[in-house]
């Protein structure tokens, strides 16, 4: 049996949040005091950098609803298998011409607005504008994504290959 934390995994993450931070402030992260953070010896490394990622997700997330900006959050799934990685995001009542998709430096955007109806009465579901950002795992390869929306779900596929970093717009069907 193989094991599921090894040094390749833990890399692989530690470069997951150095993406996502480069994207979010354009610079590289500079550990403090020139050394890296040590991982607790009673830890799991891999467990430890999955909380480090999703507490740097959490403080983004935080800091954006804070700001003036999206009125909503869609949720979002990232589902892998051998062959591809799928990205799904709730749209109910958005538009296909209302979104916008593209992947910057290995974070999926995905942006749009669901339009207010013009009606009285108690309405509570949110309306705005919205923008999600989602990172995606390094082996997401941008040569080949394809993008549709179905049922009030946006579904973004992405081949499993080698690490491409360019800028993409993508078409939703």
């Amino acid at each position: 049996m193989q094991a599921l934390v090894d040094a390749q995994n833990v890399e692989r993450r530690i470069e997951e949040v150095g993406a996502i931070y480069r994207s979010l402030t354009g610079t590289d992260i500079r550990p403090r005091s020139g050394q890296d953070a040590e991982i607790p010896p009673e830890k799991d490394p891999l467990v430890f950098v999955n909380e480090r990622l999703q507490q740097l997700l959490s403080l983004v997330a935080t800091a954006t609803s804070a700001a003036p900006g999206p009125a909503w959050t869609p949720a979002a799934d990232v589902c892998l298998t051998e062959q591809e990685i799928a990205v799904l995001v709730d749209v109910p009542g958005v538009a296909r011409a209302d979104l916008s998709v593209s992947v910057t430096e290995h974070v999926l955007v995905v942006a749009g607005e669901r339009r207010a109806l013009r009606a009285e009465g108690r309405l509570e579901r949110p309306t705005g504008r919205f923008q999600r950002f989602v990172p995606l795992p390094l082996e997401a390869s941008t040569e080949r994504v394809e993008a549709t929306v179905a049922d009030g779900v946006l579904t973004v596929r992405f081949a499993r290959g080698v690490r491409s970093t360019n800028v993409k717009n993508v078409e939703v069907r």
